[in-house]
């Protein structure tokens, strides 16, 4: 059960990752960004897949494995502030 649980939760975080690399990917600066450094369009989003797998298992581990270090009262009130902690560091 637990297995299923983490992955589960791993391909969840690993979709909206993808989804938001699409997304950003799709901006001119980032067409800029990628023509400057010769990046391939399609290599860069398999690796953003791979990339968000591999972060998605760490972070649904750690969740699942310690759900009492995670603070707040309610079940909602734990899992509100980790997208907020993820884009607050995207951005540093």
């Amino acid at each position: 059960m637990w297995s299923k649980d983490i992955w589960g939760s791993a391909l969840a975080g690993a979709a909206a990752f993808w989804v938001v690399n699409l997304a950003i990917s799709l901006t001119p600066v980032a067409a800029d960004y990628r023509a400057a450094l010769s990046i391939s369009y399609i290599p860069m989003l398999v690796e953003a897949a791979i990339g968000g797998i591999a972060i998605g298992l760490l972070v649904s581990w750690a969740l699942l494995r310690f759900p009492e270090r995670v603070p707040g009262r309610h079940q909602w009130a734990r899992h509100l502030p980790c997208p907020s902690l993820s884009s607050w560091r995207s951005r540093r």
